[in-house]
């Protein structure tokens, strides 16, 4: 008689997981491989199905564009310095509603606190241009009530203010995903570790430094990489709120990929400044994660 066969558990698991591969290869991989095809091509948005081969012609006309090294900086200087805010902002509130400060209401003051991650991109920048705006700006209102300011600050067509202003919306609105994320990680520290701290003679400063911080560093890690990534890739709030002015001061690749494939109709090179946004982000991710794992050695 015949031994029947029986499927290994690698083998189940791969053929539980196909369906899901073949969705994310039809979403992601196809995608990303047609746009990298379309980088090497000259193709307009009239003539989108003829392609003539062109080559790295579009790299070396966007990395010998001065426009493009701006928006770069431009990029990575809003992004960075409103994920180091966010990061600030989200671990104060994340050790105030999870301390002994606050001793009612700490569920009540969590939900305010969300509220605006909860708001939609288009919604909370049209709420924000009206309260920056020059004439009618709630926030001009408020530093001339204070006498802060004797005149409206051009807050939108100032190159200066308008870096401020696009800062300032992405910290309010991406804060409570990081402040989330570390209240889950405090409340994972051992109760039994602090304690033991306190009757050693630590105090907060040195349980925070030594015990808190270590604890919760892969959190942070993870928080606000994934936070980079989301302001790397967000169009809505820099285009309804600036849309990348006052010239392109506030301009990123994002809205960078968005004109130049839809208002000047090149589809090839806005593939290749896609292409090139993402080896960045690669180039980042990799080199951050290393430098946060001690560069992969072993102790």
């Amino acid at each position: 008689m015949q031994k029947g066969r029986f499927l290994t558990d690698k083998q189940v698991a791969v053929i539980l997981l196909l369906p899901v591969l073949i969705i994310l290869g039809s979403v992601g991989v196809i995608p990303l491989v047609s746009a990298l095809q379309m980088s090497l091509t000259k193709t307009s948005i009239i003539s989108i199905s003829q392609h003539k081969f062109v080559g790295l012609r579009n790299f070396m006309d966007i990395l010998t564009n001065a426009d493009y090294w701006q928006i770069v900086k431009n990029t990575f200087l809003i992004t960075g310095i409103a994920a180091a805010i966010r990061l600030a902002i989200a671990l104060g509130l994340a050790l105030l509603l999870t301390g002994t400060i606050i001793k009612r209401g700490k569920n009540l003051f969590r939900s305010l606190f969300i509220l605006p991650w909860l708001i939609p991109g288009v919604a909370m920048a049209i709420v924000w241009m009206w309260m920056l705006g020059t004439r009618v700006g709630i926030i001009n209102y408020l530093l001339r009530s204070l006498h802060l300011i004797e005149a409206n600050l051009p807050w939108l067509a100032d190159k200066m203010l308008a870096k401020v202003s696009v800062i300032t919306v992405f910290v309010w609105g991406g804060t409570p995903f990081i402040m989330i994320v570390l209240i889950a990680g405090l409340q994972t520290i051992p109760q039994d570790l602090i304690d033991a701290s306190r009757i050693d003679g630590a105090g907060y400063w040195s349980r925070f430094l030594f015990i808190i911080l270590p604890l919760l560093r892969s959190l942070m890690a993870i928080a606000v990489l994934l936070s980079l990534i989301y302001m790397f890739q967000n169009f809505v709030i820099i285009y309804t709120l600036t849309g990348g002015g006052p010239g392109i001061a506030t301009e990123t690749f994002s809205l960078y990929v968005y004109k130049t494939a839809f208002d000047i109709g090149r589809i090839g090179r806005a593939c290749a400044i896609g292409t090139t946004w993402l080896m960045f982000l690669l180039v980042f991710a990799i080199f951050y994660l290393r430098s946060l794992t001690g560069g992969g050695k072993k102790a």
